[in-house]
């Protein structure tokens, strides 16, 4: 299992890291190659429509795939006892697992959140000068008087918070909320970079004494 490398608070927000042994890299390496012989490109990007396929950034969902299943494991057991827990809060479930290829010059996607996760991670595995980059997003503030609609107010949508960037090496793990929008750099080296997300949602526990509104979710 990848070690705890520590915690940072931003904006605030907590971002945990982790590093992966030498031994786990290269065995998800290794899959990395296989998968990328069988289907080396399923999707690319690329701000610039006039660059060719390969030179910008290709991905492939790799969620359950037979040759990422050990270390999709791996993966989840290192995290998820620094996801969220509580009575309703059950174990914690990998719903989607993509991996991304950079070579040199490749842009990453432009700032992003995940919609559809709880919690999500990033899993680098090759590359230098890595980093990722998030940023505070607006947040509002409820109304004094709720439920008044006879009333008038100013929304303040604040975000002075400065972008944090974190420099990341191979075997890092960052996991993050996944509201928190975040990007990664551009590569500017000559070796690819190659890292796996991944997104959890957690399994909803339903006590008895849980009012019948509740939302069970299946996952």
């Amino acid at each position: 299992m990848a070690e705890p490398k520590g915690m940072m608070n931003l904006f605030p927000v907590q971002v945990f890291k982790f590093e992966l042994g030498e031994e786990s890299i290269q065995k998800a390496l290794e899959a990395y190659k296989k998968v990328y012989r069988e289907a080396p490109i399923v999707h690319a990007f690329d701000d610039n429509s006039d660059s060719k396929v390969e030179d910008s950034m290709v991905w492939n969902e790799v969620l359950n795939n037979p040759e990422f299943l050990p270390f999709q494991q791996e993966v989840l057991e290192s995290v998820a006892s620094s996801c969220p827990r509580g009575q309703s809060i059950g174990s914690w479930k990998i719903v989607s697992g993509w991996m991304n290829k950079q070579v040199k010059g490749a842009n990453s996607f432009p700032f992003h959140s995940h919609t559809d996760a709880v919690m999500s991670c990033v899993v680098y595995l090759s590359g230098k000068d890595m980093t990722i980059t998030f940023r505070d997003s607006p947040k509002e503030s409820l109304p004094a008087v709720q439920g008044n609609h006879e009333e008038f107010g100013i929304i303040c949508r604040r975000n002075w918070w400065q972008d944090a960037e974190i420099p990341v090496s191979p075997g890092d793990i960052i996991l993050f909320p996944s509201y928190l929008v975040h990007k990664g750099n551009t590569n500017e080296n000559d070796e690819d970079r190659v890292c796996v997300a991944y997104n959890f949602w957690p399994e909803r526990l339903i006590h008895p004494d849980t009012p019948p509104w509740v939302m069970k979710i299946a996952i």
